[in-house]
């Protein structure tokens, strides 16, 4: 059984009664899961408006209503439509009378907004894509495949000339030993 740490707002707070979360780094977000009571006071969070924004000032946020009814133990929210913009700030705001808002937790589902030829949780390592391409951000995979050089499921292995020192491939060896076995042919 999973057991959960909730907050709420203090009983008979100004209206609108708001939580709000900011990411250190902005991520495309998928989708939302929040946990409500189970024990009782699942109405608190009945009826809530779940905004996603890049920050404060942005136009038009996403924005989700929940339909409201008596409340439930849990919430997955999926955008029908991909969230356009890099998410940094997710805020949640009651719609019931008593002012009260309960959340028990929350999970933001998504991927970092890496720079482009990086990718991480932190964004911390580089792509090593064929033609610098991108590669997906939360496995460094690439669609175009790995550069010359590199191998792996996320072209970080590097591949070897067999030499002792172990120096790393490059297109211009690759080419000159294609030429040397060419040349050597009786």
């Amino acid at each position: 059984m999973l057991t959960f740490t909730c907050t709420h707002t203090e009983p008979n707070s100004a209206s609108p009664v708001w939580w709000e979360v900011t990411f250190s780094q902005a991520v495309d977000v998928t989708r939302f899961l929040i946990f409500n009571r189970d024990d009782c006071c699942k109405d608190r969070l009945a009826g809530f408006t779940l905004t996603a924004q890049s920050d404060p000032s942005t136009a038009t946020p996403y924005s989700y209503t929940d339909s409201g009814g008596s409340g439930q133990a849990s919430y997955t929210v999926v955008p029908s439509r991909r969230i356009s913009f890099p998410v940094s700030l997710v805020r949640f705001v009651t719609a019931n009378s008593i002012n009260i808002l309960t959340l028990c937790e929350v999970f933001v589902f998504g991927e970092t907004n890496c720079p482009a030829g990086q990718f991480g949780l932190r964004c911390e390592r580089q792509c090593n894509c064929a033609n610098n391409g991108n590669c997906f951000v939360h496995s460094g995979g690439c669609p175009s495949g790995c550069a010359i050089g590199y191998t792996g499921e996320d072209c970080s292995g590097e591949l070897l000339d067999g030499t002792e020192t172990g120096k790393k491939t490059t297109v211009l060896d690759m080419v000159n030993t294609d030429l040397f076995h060419l040349t050597n042919l009786h």
